[in-house]
């Protein structure tokens, strides 16, 4: 599979755990995680495609405020329905085949970590390649995290395949592993913050801005 024709980034989950709230719109470094993800993807070149949910109108507000974005407000009825949904209108408004699927609320993602991704994917050749990274490596960071490799919020996708399954049918797929884990997790609940925060403080900013 070639390299994507733009980013989406998803943004409609309830963040149960993070207490409900619109875990897009939480500073991180002074600036809120949604505008930092997106900001990362524009410096990186991509075209980029900011989903959201009534729920998250707020992160929605952040991503408008980079130059470049497109808003789709989506009917908020999960992740996996959600992204069907975005795939179609991408596919067929915009006329995007692939697209660089991402979450919204990594602190750590800058555009160098998105050039690491596409270059790690550009021999893929499966509809779906999910990023994924070693629990181990979280959990020994600090994270609450099982042992494992859990998927992380970055996925590469022919957006054409998935718009026309069925949706009781998975895509075939590949996985690709990732290191240093951080760059690519999301921000779950209040400890996690916590951690983002610590590993910032303790690398420095040096080669962590976005």
């Amino acid at each position: 599979m070639s390299l994507p024709d733009g980013a989406i980034v998803m943004c409609g989950g309830k963040a149960e755990r993070f207490g409900g709230r619109d875990k897009g719109c939480i500073f991180f470094r002074g600036k809120p995680l949604a505008e930092r993800v997106v900001e990362a993807l524009r410096r990186s070149g991509l075209s980029v495609l900011f989903a959201f949910s009534i729920r998250t109108a707020c992160s929605a507000a952040y991503a408008s405020m980079v130059d470049g974005v497109s808003l789709l407000e989506t009917p908020g009825e999960g992740y996996v329905a959600d992204l069907r949904y975005v795939a179609k209108w991408a596919s067929s408004h915009v006329g995007w085949r692939r697209a660089l699927v991402v979450g919204c609320d990594m602190p750590l993602f800058t555009k160098e970590v998105t050039r690491k991704l596409l270059e790690m994917m550009k021999d893929a050749g499966a509809p779906v390649v999910n990023v994924v990274v070693s629990g181990k490596e979280l959990s020994s960071l600090g994270f609450d995290v099982k042992e494992g490799e859990p998927v992380t919020s970055v996925s590469l996708i022919d957006l054409l395949e998935l718009s026309l399954s069925p949706p009781d049918v998975e895509l075939r797929w590949e996985s690709l592993i990732y290191s240093p884990a951080q760059e690519v997790w999301d921000c779950d609940d209040q400890k996690s913050l916590e951690v983002f925060e610590s590993l910032w403080k303790a690398q420095g900013e040096k080669g962590m801005t976005s």
